[in-house]
Parts: structure tokens; C-alpha cells; sequence
């Protein structure tokens, strides 16, 4: 698939690869594939300007830590009102030890 408007060739590629299986022992099997290509993909984009001018990192300005159910649905609350105020906040996902949820 070639993308409309630039200079690079395909972004991707596929078909059909009979027997493909048959050079690693497994004869008589079918298959079909798709590849894409990131680097060539970033190529195309960047020469189309698609890419924002400043991408603004996004950090976290409150973590909290998960010590178990109860704690967790009260710093959900809290995330909730931090996020409607505009400041970035999250909570481990799951319980764990303090120094895991840290590092």
C-alpha cells in the first residue's frame, strides 16, 4: 500500500506464501501475512506533516499508592477530582508490594 502524496514506496505488505511452512519442516501448510513498516511509516509521516509541531510530555504530578480494595475505590475518588482540575494523577493498577508499586 502505497501512501497518497509522498515519496516512499509501500508502508506494508502481504499475501498469500504457499508451502511457506515447508523450509522449516512443515510441508503442504498455507498461509497468508501482513507486515507493517514503522520506520517507513515515520518517514511518510514526517515528510507529510503529520506529526504536531510540540508533542507536551505528559507526567504525573500524583501517584497514589494501592494497598487494597477499600483504599483504592477512596483514591479513585480523589483521581476523579484531580483529573477534573486538570493535574495528572494515576493509581497502581493493583496491590503490591510499596517498593514494586514505587519503583
Amino acid at each position: 500500500m502505497k501512501a497518497a502524496g509522498c515519496s516512499h514506496g509501500s508502508i506494508c505488505g502481504g499475501g498469500r506464501y504457499d508451502d511457506l511452512t515447508g523450509i522449516f519442516g512443515l510441508k503442504g501448510v498455507s498461509r497468508v501475512g501482513i507486515s507493517f513498516g514503522a520506520d517507513r511509516i515515520y518517514d511518510v509521516m514526517n515528510e507529510l506533516n503529520l506529526f504536531p509541531e510540540m508533542i507536551e510530555a505528559t507526567l504525573q504530578k500524583s501517584c497514589f499508592v494501592n494497598f487494597g480494595a477499600a483504599e483504592e475505590k477512596y483514591c479513585l475518588h480523589l483521581l476523579t477530582s484531580l483529573h477534573e482540575s486538570g493535574i495528572p494523577a494515576e493509581i497502581f493498577p493493583d496491590t503490591a508490594k510499596l517498593k514494586k508499586q514505587l519503583d
